[in-house]
C-alpha cells in the first residue's frame, strides 16, 4: 500500500471495501465487466471540497434512473462516502470518479433482481 502519512496517492472503493486501486478487485460477474451496464460521472475536488457534489449526485441518479438501475443508498450516504474518500487522499487537487453498476450476477441478457455496485 503506498501512503504518505495516513493519506493513500491512489485510493479505490467498491461496495464498502476501500484501498489502493492496485489492491482492488471486481468481480467479474459484475455487469460492468460485461456489458458496460452502469452509469458513471466525475469532477474535481479541491483542498477536501468536491466541487458541485450536490449536482453529480443528482445526475447519476437521474442517469440510473433513466436505465432502470436502483441505487441501493440514499443520496446522503452516497455524500458521505465520497467526502470521507476524499479526506484520504493526498492531493490538494484531484478527480474524483463514481460509478453505479447493475450489480453482480451471472451473465445473462435479463435485468438482474441484484444490489447495484457504487465504484469510486
Amino acid at each position: 500500500m503506498v501512503t504518505m502519512g495516513n493519506f493513500y496517492n491512489e485510493l479505490g472503493y467498491y461496495n464498502g471495501n476501500i484501498g489502493e486501486l492496485s489492491e482492488m478487485t471486481i468481480p467479474m460477474n459484475d455487469r460492468a465487466s460485461f456489458f458496460g451496464d452502469g452509469v458513471y460521472d466525475a469532477t474535481i475536488a479541491r483542498n477536501g471540497v468536491i466541487h458541485d457534489l450536490n449536482k453529480h449526485i443528482d445526475r447519476i441518479y437521474r442517469s440510473a434512473s433513466m436505465l432502470q438501475i436502483n441505487i441501493n443508498m440514499t443520496k446522503d450516504e452516497m455524500r458521505n462516502i465520497l467526502n470521507s474518500l476524499i479526506t484520504k487522499v493526498n492531493f490538494e487537487t484531484t478527480m474524483v470518479y463514481f460509478q453505479i453498476t447493475r450489480g453482480t450476477a451471472t451473465r445473462n441478457h435479463t435485468f438482474p433482481d441484484v444490489p447495484s455496485n457504487f465504484w469510486v
